[in-house]
């Protein structure tokens, strides 16, 4: 007798159940994944941006904690804060000694104007806020052949110079007459270092003429009692200046960082809250509203004299912002 004869035969019900097995995914199946899928992922890759933009922001707020040291380093050897510009220089050649690119100080000609120019080219991470994304150098600013590198911090010159000259926690020594005022001691600093700001986030300039990135000019000068008004004209400033015909200069701002020539370079003041553009008054550097911006969700990281990082919104109310831009009392 044949063996295979007396094996017990699968039911039919079975054989239901093995082609069910055998069945692919109906098309409702799979729209059903793929709608879970993307519902995850739409949950997912907002995390992980905001995880991401918190890391660049902590690395901004890192960098700015070096500059402060340095600030400070600076201070305690020569007994004042560093110039915010000198010969053409910007803050951020003076503190180079006390950083750990010590060696490109050694090649700075600090009594010569212009003694840093040749450094116009060479990119320093410390200088730069990883959440910009403006390009590291800037291929259209391009002197002796090589591209300008920028930086997203500048220096605190004050409110606003038309009014109360450099009243913040750096002045100028050898520039910009004649609010050549030289340099800041600890002493002159009579609100207090914790609630003085020293340090602002800046965005740079690229040349494609953003709204945040750019120097605008105002058709008219205004003299030092028209601050509110001047800074009404500047905040008023539509959100395409370039498509209604306003002009400016798209490559000014934090570039290069080695420069301390113009002002809405590498200082900004306290004419305005963070995140609200950047103007001349009229043809005047100096007195430009040079204003604190950043692609940090609403605000701005905030160095203060005393060393601490602040995060400060972009909804801070106007007196108390201008109330840490001076280090003084005035306003």
């Amino acid at each position: 007798m044949d063996y295979f004869t007396h094996l017990p035969r699968k039911s039919s019900s079975n054989s239901l159940v093995f082609a069910g097995l055998r069945r692919g995914l109906t098309l409702t199946e799979v729209l059903l994944v793929i709608a879970i899928l993307a519902i995850l992922a739409a949950l997912i890759l907002p995390a992980v941006q905001y995880a991401r933009e918190l890391s660049r922001r902590a690395q901004c707020s890192s960098n700015l904690r070096q500059i402060g040291l340095a600030i400070h380093n600076y201070e305690s050897a020569n007994g004042m804060f560093p110039p915010g510009s000198s010969w053409g220089k910007s803050l951020f050649v003076n503190i180079l000694p006390y950083t750990e690119h010590a060696e490109l100080a050694n090649q700075v000609d600090y009594v010569a104007s212009q003694g840093a120019d040749h450094l116009h080219g060479h990119y320093i991470s410390m200088y730069v806020c990883p959440s910009d994304a403006a390009p590291r150098l800037v291929a259209s600013q391009v002197r002796n052949g090589v591209a300008k590198a920028g930086t997203n911090y500048a220096g605190s010159s004050g409110v606003w110079a038309n009014a109360n000259g450099f009243d913040g926690m750096f002045r100028t020594l050898l520039d910009f007459w004649p609010y050549d005022s030289g340099p800041v001691r600890t002493s002159d600093v009579t609100d207090g270092l914790s609630q003085t700001s020293a340090v602002g986030e800046i965005l740079r300039s690229d040349g494609g003429g953003a709204r945040l990135r750019t120097v605008w000019y105002l058709p008219r000068y205004f003299e030092p009692g028209e601050l509110e008004e001047f800074g009404a004209a500047c905040h008023q400033l539509p959100a395409n200046p370039l498509d209604l015909g306003w002009e400016g200069n798209r490559w000014r701002r934090g570039t290069p960082w080695h420069s301390g020539s113009s002002f809405a370079g590498t200082f900004y003041n306290h004419v305005l809250v963070p995140n609200h553009p950047t103007c001349m008054n009229g043809t005047n550097d100096p007195s430009s509203a040079s204003t604190a911006s950043s692609e940090h969700s609403n605000g701005v990281n905030v160095l203060f004299g005393d060393g601490h990082i602040t995060f400060v919104s972009n909804n801070v109310e106007l007196v108390v912002w201008r109330a840490f831009g001076s280090r003084n009392g005035e306003r």
